[in-house]
């Protein structure tokens, strides 16, 4: 389809409105435009419920007056990959680059989103918005996808990936570069919220899981506000070797790598580089937590903590709720700073966190190294490097 103009009720695409059954692909919207008045949008189908949307790209602006708008499809439950969008999306809830919404048991793998979104005032409050999807349902995977577009949203759930991840659902090797611009609650670099239904955290089957997966751009909200994640809910929340760069910046609950965190919630094997600024609950690797049992373990923070109260170089608000194992910051960093947890002093110099961090880190499994030509020399992730 190319050069048209489509407008509609409900459920259009560039291609097809809805489809139950089957595949699409090898399928090219090229600048005809969408407009839906209510429900389901897409770039290429306005809903698909069939198995796989294959090599498709959508480069015109579509936009929906409701709910579900992605530069791919509206809504989905199936399979999506190796799909590029560079078209204009706007709408106010359930609004992504690819996907729109994810119904349980879908996956998207190695997209990418190129084109900017805007998620206006939704009658709900909450927009639910990403740079690849605006929300997951149960048992749903977003793997090796990239975001390189900026995100402006008129309230809570943005994320450079996903605004929200729901039950046993995986976020991994996905990677966010363009700014985003929030309100509201739950903002991150790469999910908003990691949600759960889990009422026991011994229930490893509920797990959410962010793993492998970066964060260049800036950030800013309101509250819960993170570089990889702005809230991590309680019951089992992972965030595993990961790492932020861009400047974090927000009111309460504002952190290097999550916003907040849940009771019994992990962050392992990760490390915060950007500028983390708010007013009260101000962390290099989480700004606040709540509730008991939750950890930190294997991370380290470099970049400059700043805020009123409740301020850290590891954590700000209610740090003693947290057990943090082998996790420092760089002497310096952070204002008006509670350094000193459960005895442990978690300021040091570059030499320690370089050496003594990386040995102590590496003790099981072979997970950091030290390239004098990265990050300054600081550890980096064997299988996660960047760029410079």
């Amino acid at each position: 389809m190319q050069d048209s103009y489509i407008k509609a009720n409900m459920r259009a695409g560039g291609i097809v409105g809805a489809l139950r059954e089957g595949n699409i692909i090898n399928c090219h919207n090229i600048n005809t435009i969408v407009e839906v008045k209510k429900d389901y949008a897409g770039g290429i189908a306005g809903q698909f419920q069939g198995e796989e949307i294959i090599n498709c790209t959508n480069s015109a602006s579509i936009s929906v007056e409701n709910l579900c708008i992605g530069g791919i499809v509206g809504l989905i439950q199936g399979t999506i990959k190796e799909c590029e969008n560079t078209g204009f999306i706007k709408g106010n809830k359930y609004v992504g680059g690819i996907a729109g919404f994810l119904d349980s048991n879908t996956e998207i793998k190695k997209c990418t989103n190129n084109g900017t979104i805007i998620a206006e005032n939704s009658s709900t409050g909450y927009n639910w918005a990403g740079g690849i999807a605006g929300a997951l349902n149960s048992n749903s995977q977003i793997k090796n996808c990239v975001n390189n577009a900026n995100i402006t949203t008129q309230s809570s759930y943005t994320g450079g990936i996903v605004g929200c991840v729901n039950v046993s659902s995986i976020i991994e090797r996905c990677s966010n570069n363009g700014e985003i611009n929030g309100k509201g609650y739950y903002t991150g670099g790469i999910v908003g919220l990691l949600a759960t239904d889990s009422k026991d955290p011994s229930d490893v089957t509920e797990l959410n899981k962010i793993s492998y997966c970066y964060n260049t751009a800036k950030v800013k909200s309101d509250v819960n506000v993170g570089g990889i994640v702005g809230a991590m809910a309680q019951y089992g929340s992972i965030v595993e070797k990961c790492y932020n760069i861009g400047d974090i910046e927000g009111t309460s609950s504002i952190g290097g790598i999550a916003g907040s965190h849940g009771r019994s919630s992990k962050i392992e094997n990760s490390y915060n580089i950007g500028n983390v600024k708010g007013e009260t609950g101000v962390g290099g690797i989480t700004g606040k937590s709540y509730g008991s049992a939750g950890s930190i373990t294997n991370s380290y923070n470099i970049g400059k903590v700043q805020g009123s109260t409740e301020i850290g170089g590891i954590i700000g608000g209610n740090p003693n709720s947290l057990i943090i194992t082998n996790a420092y910051y760089l002497t310096g960093t952070a204002d008006k700073d509670q350094g000193n947890l459960g005895g442990t002093e978690l300021a040091k110099d570059k030499e320690y966190i370089s050496t003594t961090f990386l040995t102590t880190s590496n003790e099981s499994e072979n997970i950091w190294k030290v390239d004098e030509n990265k990050n300054n020399g600081y550890p980096i992730l064997v299988e996660l490097e960047p760029s410079n």
